[in-house]
């Protein structure tokens, strides 16, 4: 069934490839442990395909991305600002940075 091979497709893990870290993001993680364990906890979500705060149009988009290898995008609020998960559609790089960075 199509629904059955949608589900299995979001209980597997996303694949990440190279992860890039925005200059913003870089400084922060290297000088704050909270925000280090914050962002690696919003990398983890988005690997396990829960794409955060965005609207549920977003969140199907992501979803189909998953089938149709298009780039996804999750957004996630920290204590420092809200960051962007980006993904590209090949799955060789995923980029974190700050919403009004991308």
């Amino acid at each position: 069934m199509k629904g059955e091979k949608f589900m299995s497709l979001k209980t597997e893990k996303l694949k990440l490839g190279k992860v890039i870290l925005s200059e913003r993001i870089d400084e922060l993680m290297s000088v704050d442990y909270f925000a280090l364990m914050q962002i690696h906890d919003c990398l983890a979500l988005h690997e396990s395909c829960i794409w955060g705060e965005l609207s549920e149009e977003d969140k199907q988009i992501n979803d189909m991305a998953l089938i149709n290898d298009a780039r996804i995008i999750s957004s996630y609020n920290t204590d420092y600002g809200k960051i962007s998960i980006i993904t590209e559609d090949d799955r060789t790089i995923t980029t974190i940075c700050f919403t009004d960075e991308n």
